[in-house]
């Protein structure tokens, strides 16, 4: 099913995953540059942390979209199924 995030939803989560993998990069240089290992450990910490919460923002919003199709159209139960599986596919 295709679901459209609203604009400014949809600028916020292209903006955190663009952060994401901005520390991604800056820890890969460290990685490359044999930076000490407190300032990777610190960078690794810092990239999996935005990572998390870009992905429980994604969840937030493509779930909500999914349940406003879904329960538009009279399909409560398969709102229902969806949402469970989209939760439970985050760790």
């Amino acid at each position: 099913m295709l679901v459209r995030l609203e604009p400014e939803m949809k600028r916020q989560l292209l903006n955190r995953l663009r952060r994401v993998e901005g520390q991604f990069q800056a820890l890969q240089r460290l990685i490359d540059e044999d930076a000490d290992c407190e300032t990777v450990v610190t960078q690794l910490g810092a990239a999996c942390a935005a990572a998390r919460a870009a992905a429980r923002f994604a969840l937030a919003q493509l779930l909500v979209a999914c349940l406003e199709t879904d329960l538009a159209a009279g399909r409560q139960a398969e709102a229902r199924t969806r949402a469970v599986e989209l939760i439970t596919r985050l760790p």
